[in-house]
């Protein structure tokens, strides 16, 4: 157990701040226009299942890595000014610079990216209560409606910023110490600095395909820095009760936290 210890719990530059964050869909909306009038003929739609990574191709040749638990839907062939794309979970995009034909990535957190041609971590799950999104390379437009004033908020982000996007407040700004660690997932990793249990507990049934079932809420407020890439989830569990002191017993496919 100690040399999986000391390789699991180490802390690595990453930013997340949950706190607080409440996602509420009343005053932002964004639609996608072309592909709701396109056909199941016309368009594809993939989804990758917990435990499951895809690389896909779109039609203009950007590549998409998806992560576990997303759904990615694109028309067949792109048409007209703009290269519409539905995004919800979390995808690293290299698109193929095109100057007259953005793509607009709309997400189910009531948002959009537009971009040219870019490389840019996304993530907006449905379960969870914020959306982020880090460049690296490129310039991306971060577009949001108010439904009240009517107003359309673009904020443009620059290369090596990570933002965190919440309903509360406006998108918050920040440059990781370390920023290959937003896209850690891509190589097998699981990154975690100071990350409150109940964000663990969902990042490990999406990457292991795991139930997890709380019988004490208390496990949920501890929270966890470890990085971990190839353990089970059998592994996993044992390097957090060693580390936190958490009990666990584990049924068929369901981890039960005690």
């Amino acid at each position: 157990m100690f040399p999986y210890s000391i390789a699991a719990i180490f802390a690595v530059a990453f930013f997340l701040n949950l706190s607080g964050l409440l996602f509420k869909k009343e005053n932002i909306k964004t639609t996608i226009t072309k592909l709701e009038k396109l056909s199941s003929d016309q368009k594809t739609v993939l989804y990758t299942e917990k435990g499951v990574k895809a690389i896909v191709t779109l039609p203009d040749g950007s590549i998409v890595n998806m992560n576990s638990g997303t759904k990615l839907i694109f028309p067949n062939k792109f048409d007209g000014n703009t290269r519409e794309v539905y995004l919800s979970g979390e995808a690293f995009f290299s698109v193929k610079k095109d100057s007259l034909n953005p793509m607009v990535i709309s997400t189910n957190k009531d948002f959009r990216i537009s971009v040219l041609g870019t490389t840019f971590n996304l993530r907006a799950y449905e379960n969870d209560d914020y959306a982020s999104v880090t460049l690296y390379t490129g310039r991306i437009n971060l577009e949001r409606i108010n439904l009240r004033t009517k107003e359309e908020n673009i904020m443009t982000i620059k290369p090596m910023q990570s933002v965190l996007i919440t309903s509360k407040s406006a998108p918050i700004v920040n440059v990781p110490a370390d920023i290959n660690s937003e896209i850690a997932w891509k190589e097998g990793y699981l990154v975690f600095e100071s990350i409150p249990m109940s964000e663990v507990i969902k990042r490990l049934e999406r990457w292991h395909g795991t139930e997890f079932i709380v019988k004490n809420n208390n496990v949920l407020k501890i929270k966890v820095t470890a990085n971990f890439h190839s353990e089970s989830i059998v592994q996993i569990m044992e390097l957090l009760r060693f580390s936190t002191g958490i009990n666990y017993e584990l049924k068929e496919n369901k981890v039960i936290l005690k």
